[in-house]
């Protein structure tokens, strides 16, 4: 299908040829070898050209979305009813009304201002993600698929189709294990919702601020929602259910951005359905897997809503149909109203954690008790250290210590964001995590091998039986050749919900990853970038968002 642009829409051209068999695709083939163009309604379209029961045949493609401008037709012309499942009406029914009527002026100024520190600290997480292992892979690739010119990739610069900036941006903010993580669910919120948002904001001409803060909003409510609904942690068990969660959060996002009505929006999030899947089974190898899911998920929204508004139909019982989500992949009974109770008046995701350290968040208090234990001990050498033992939470012990394996020896970036006794070592030898000590090297990092031999961690019953707080506290014990020993408790890592960073704090850590791009800093162009994202949702065009991140980021790449 060809595809024409105007200023207020688009309009879908058939290409000639191409005969299907049957019912509507039969009736769709007759207008696609004219050539003809087709709109919202089949019969001032097709009325010339097809019999009557055709006409009747193409109906429901009037009915799934509308093209055009949506902002006041959506809501008042004949509405169609949503489809039920055999259990009644889906949940996702109600999600896909939530986005497709979503304004941007009724989001609360406080939720606008804390989504915008989650939007300065995933573009600093980008901008720093673009020199970790593995992104120069996917930024080439982007590259060299090229397309149409639509979104910005915030790593080189270049415009490529919005789903593979999609792909690029969400890899480059995942890359580092640095974006924020939900303290409830466990998932990451803002790495693929903001590199969606920005990219169709700049593929369909949308590019208000305001649009842009708000989308982000909702989107990582939504993935709060659904991690909620399930009522276990996005990595329990063997799969990692956030991925799926994040997609199904973009397609809803692109579909606002497309303007499909609420039916498209529902087909865009049951063509997410039908395609992702992931599991933690690469987070414990210490592979990249990770950040390329995050990529990933991106995309297949993406791609998913662009596959709804030219009238694909996905499954309409996505959440609790025979066969939805819900129904085939939780353990728990769906909690319908923790996806859905007061959505669009309150806002999940606003107390996630912003990471003070490029590691998995179960590592954090225990790197945060080294720190202190120490400072107590003065600051011993590491050749001093006898032993450091460590206890922390059943969820924690499994994420980043046992199986043991690698652990003890990673040997490249991702390996360490997952190793407990490697972040520990470093703490313990350095009094803190020097960021160019993320990828290990054998003849420098001898002595924090020797460390990391010393670490022994242990389930603590105490903190395990703490449930609600799903960042594990942890206590570190250090003791010295000498026979002096300290140790010290921490609960909440830094960065989340009583050790929250004020704005302050996050520029700051923006600052600090702007410096990884391995060039010296430009100062003006960081003051630039700030002074944009501060006032945000007053911004006209979101674009110059996305080229300042890139002229930040590019550096790292030479």
């Amino acid at each position: 299908m060809a595809e024409r642009r105007g200023h207020r829409g688009r309009e879908v051209v058939g290409d000639r040829g191409g005969v299907a068999a049957g019912g509507i695709d039969e009736a769709t083939s007759r207008w696609c070898q004219e050539g003809r163009r087709v709109t919202a309604d089949p019969r001032t379209l097709c009325g010339s050209l097809l019999t009557p029961p055709e006409v009747k045949l193409l109906e429901p493609l009037r009915h799934l979305y509308q093209l055009g401008s949506l902002s006041s037709r959506r809501r008042t012309e004949g509405m169609p009813n949503m489809a039920r499942t055999q259990e009644g009406r889906d949940a996702a029914h109600e999600v896909a009304e939530r986005f497709a009527g979503l304004d941007p002026c009724s989001v609360p100024d406080e939720v606008l201002d804390a989504t915008k520190r989650y939007i300065v600290d995933c573009l600093g997480a980008a901008i720093a993600g673009a020199h970790a292992p593995g992104s120069a892979a996917i930024l080439a690739l982007a590259s060299d698929w090229g397309g149409r010119p639509e979104a910005t990739v915030w790593g080189s610069g270049e415009k490529v189709p919005a789903f593979l900036a999609g792909l690029a941006n969400s890899q480059t903010a995942r890359a580092l294990d640095f974006d924020d993580v939900s303290g409830a669910t466990f998932a990451h919120l803002t790495c693929s919702v903001l590199p969606a948002a920005m990219a169709m904001a700049e593929a369909t001409g949308r590019r208000d601020g305001r649009a842009l803060v708000a989308s982000v909003a909702a989107g990582r409510d939504l993935i709060c929602r659904l991690g909620l609904a399930t009522g276990t942690v996005s990595t329990e068990g063997g799969r990692a259910n956030m991925y799926q969660f994040n997609a199904f959060a973009v397609a809803a996002v692109a579909g606002m951005y497309l303007e499909l009505s609420p039916e498209g929006i529902l087909s865009a999030l049951g063509l997410v359905y039908g395609q992702s899947l992931s599991s933690k089974q690469g987070l414990i190898e210490g592979a990249q897997v990770p950040r390329v899911h995050q990529g990933l998920a991106t995309q297949l929204g993406i791609q998913c809503a662009y596959l709804a508004a030219r009238a694909l139909i996905g499954a309409r019982g996505v959440f609790e149909g025979r066969f939805g989500y819900f129904t085939q992949y939780e353990r728990n009974p769906f909690d319908r109203e923790s996806l859905l109770g007061a959505i669009g008046e309150r806002y999940y995701g606003l107390d996630s954690g912003i990471k003070k350290y490029p590691v998995c968040m179960q590592s954090h208090t225990a790197i945060d008790a080294t720190v202190q234990v120490r400072a107590m001990l003065g600051d011993p050498p590491p050749s001093a250290i006898s032993s450091i033992r460590v206890g922390m939470s059943s969820e924690a012990y499994h994420m980043v210590y046992d199986p043991i394996g690698h652990r003890r020896r990673p040997s490249t970036a991702a390996e360490v964001q997952y190793s407990l006794p490697w972040v520990v070592a470093l703490a313990a030898a350095h009094g803190g995590l020097p960021l160019d000590h993320l990828e290990p090297d054998p003849v420098r990092d001898r002595h924090i091998a020797q460390l990391a031999d010393l670490v022994e961690a242990c389930v603590d019953a105490d903190i395990d039986a703490q449930s609600a707080a799903r960042f594990s506290p942890a206590w570190v014990e250090i003791t010295l050749g000498d026979g002096r020993r300290g140790r010290a408790h921490v609960d909440v890592p830094p960065g989340s919900p009583g050790r929250e960073l004020d704005w302050a704090g996050v520029e700051e850590k923006f600052r600090s990853c702007c410096s990884w791009t391995g060039d010296p800093v430009d100062h003006a162009a960081v003051h630039r970038q700030l002074s944009l994202l501060r006032s945000l949702e007053d911004v006209a065009d979101v674009g110059q968002v996305a080229s300042e991140t890139a002229r930040l980021a590019e550096p790292s790449l030479k």
